[in-house]
């Protein structure tokens, strides 16, 4: 039995942020911003794995876990690998044109958002719950929440989330969702 690349990097996540609290310096070696992405070149890695805070990763784990493990499903762990990985790098990239250039950015949230843009086609009527005996509801319908609640956040006013990243990230997932679904109709 394989294990699922969703938990992996769940795991993956969790561990970098015990990282993190036992060595909170570390933060400057492993945020990314656009300033220092230069002579840091290795920050357009770590930083995707780093977290700001408790309720930034936590926000992130709750996400990845629905929409990660719902890709996974469908496409697979090396796609839903892959859409991770390019959504997170295209959020940086996303960076380095939409923030100052001292501004640091951490977090899952390009890639974890790219996988909530190609869950919207992959798995968009799988019924989600959040623990046993809860309500259900579509796929689709939390993925919409999540977005309009980022969209409200990004015309709310100054911020410290990137939520450029998030929707570079989630342009991404869309594109790359949308094909997919065209690929298998055809």
């Amino acid at each position: 039995m394989r294990i699922r690349f969703t938990y992996v990097l769940i795991a993956l996540l969790i561990a970098v942020f015990a990282i993190e609290l036992a060595f909170p310096q570390i933060i400057d070696e492993l945020a990314f911003s656009p300033a220092s992405v230069a002579a840091k070149p290795w920050t357009a890695v770590t930083a995707i794995f780093a977290h700001a805070d408790f309720e930034h990763i936590l926000a992130n784990l709750v996400v990845l876990w629905f929409f990660g493990l719902a890709v996974e499903r469908e496409l697979g762990r090396k796609k839903t690998a892959l859409i991770f990985l390019v959504g997170a790098f295209i959020g940086e990239i996303a960076s380095l044109v939409l923030y100052a250039p001292d501004v640091l950015s951490l977090g899952a949230s390009g890639g974890i958002f790219a996988l909530i843009g190609a869950a919207i086609f992959v798995q968009p009527f799988m019924e989600m719950t959040a623990w046993q005996g809860a309500s259900t509801m579509p796929m689709i319908f939390l993925a919409v929440i999540y977005i309009v609640y980022n969209t409200i956040g990004l015309f709310a006013g100054p911020s410290d989330i990137a939520y450029g990243t998030h929707f570079a990230g989630l342009a991404v997932g869309l594109v790359i969702g949308a094909w997919w679904r065209k690929r298998r109709k055809s």
